[in-house]
Formats: structure tokens, C-alpha cells, sequence
């Protein structure tokens, strides 16, 4: 099961693609690997609810739906993970490999409850965790106004008198997701949105083997 997250957030890119077009890129790669070893793969597109939820199949032809449907699918509103992974953890009845990717902008104690939940019913955890590298570096070294997408709220600042408090704020945000995995036995993976697939690819295949 690929649980691909959709919302607002995921449209931010400080370069060529969007955390949204590399996931995409990462879903697909994963869908069609898994799917010539001849498992069935489906798929839950989420923001502030599951819009879109494809259930497993193995077919060949399956794979042309995944795809399609990851093709057309736009970022679209607020975020609210845990409510999209909950809702997956009571709609999944087959213990299986969940795939969570997303960027993770939420709250992380509410995170860590969807994803405890799906561990709960039985299923092996890989989350991806897809970030842009300005999110993780804050690179900016001009005056700057900074929308928030999700709720369009504004603020103009020099980044250099925000720097330090942003990178202490969001590296505990992240830690907290990395060390809640660790404890509740989910394998974290951090990808940045300008790095190539292949060590995610990597980390799939060797939870697969695993598995």
C-alpha cells in the first residue's frame, strides 16, 4: 500500500521539481518495481482526507491505472496525516508493507499516532520523508516574503534574523518523526526533493527482501 500525500505543502519547490513531482516520480518507481515482482500494490492519495484509493492488485494492467492516476493528481488542501493514516490502518484488513510518503508538515505527536495505529494492525512501516533542501538549509540570504501555502498567511523578514531559530525549530520537528519511528520499529528514510531515487529505491528493495 503507497500512501502518497497530496496536500498543499508538497507544491513547494526551490528548484526544477516539486516535493509533490518527486514523490510522484518515487510512488511510480515504487508501484512498478513491486508490481513486476508480482505484488499487489495499491494506492491512497491524501490531504485533509483520502481523495483517491485504489486497492491492491497485482495485474500488469493494474500498474497502467496507478500510474495514470498519480499522473493527473494536483496538490490540493490543508494536511491532516494522522487522519489519513488512521482511516488506512482501519480500511487495510490484510497485513502488508505500507509506504508512506510525504513531507510531513504536521504535527508530529498526531503523526506518530496514524502511524502507531497502522503498526498496531499488523503491517510493516517505511516512511519517506521528502523535504526540499531550502526547508533543511533555509538558503536565503535576501529579504523575502514567505506564504504559507496551506493558509496563505504572508510574512516579510531577513532571513538572517530568523535563521538559527528556524533550523533549532525544525530539526526537533524532524527528530521527533525519525525517533518516533525508531521506537515503534517503522523504517525512516529523509530524502531531499533535488536528490536521485536510487537510494530510496535501495531502501524499498531491501525491506522487500526482508520482508
Amino acid at each position: 500500500h503507497i500512501i502518497l500525500d497530496q496536500s498543499r505543502s508538497m507544491d513547494y519547490s526551490s528548484s526544477e521539481i516539486s516535493k509533490f513531482e518527486y514523490s510522484k516520480l518515487l510512488a511510480a518507481s515504487f508501484a512498478y518495481i513491486l508490481i513486476k515482482q508480482q505484488d499487489a500494490v495499491g494506492l491512497a492519495l491524501f490531504d485533509e482526507q483520502i481523495n483517491k484509493l485504489i486497492p491492491p492488485k497485482s495485474l500488469p494492467s493494474h500498474l497502467n491505472i496507478l500510474l495514470s492516476h498519480m499522473e493527473q493528481s494536483k496538490p490540493g488542501s490543508k494536511t491532516n496525516i494522522a487522519q489519513a493514516l488512521h482511516y488506512s490502518a482501519e480500511g487495510i484488513s490484510k497485513r502488508g508493507l505500507v509506504i508512506v510518503i510525504s513531507d510531513f508538515m504536521d504535527d508530529p505527536q498526531s503523526i506518530m499516532g496514524g502511524l502507531r495505529h497502522l503498526r498496531h494492525k499488523g503491517h510493516d512501516i517505511i516512511v519517506f520523508h521528502v523535504l526540499d533542501p531550502y526547508e533543511l538549509n533555509f538558503n536565503f540570504n535576501e529579504r523575502i516574503k514567505f506564504i504559507d501555502k496551506e493558509t496563505g498567511e504572508e510574512i516579510t523578514t531577513d532571513p538572517w534574523h530568523i535563521t538559527n531559530q528556524y533550523n533549532n525549530h525544525f530539526k526537533k520537528h524532524c527528530d521527533l518523526i525519525k525517533h518516533g519511528c525508531g521506537q515503534n520499529k517503522i523504517e525512516y528514510v529523509p530524502l531531499q526533493s533535488n536528490q536521485s531515487l536510487d537510494s530510496a529505491l535501495s531502501e524499498l528493495l531491501l525491506k522487500r527482501k526482508n520482508y
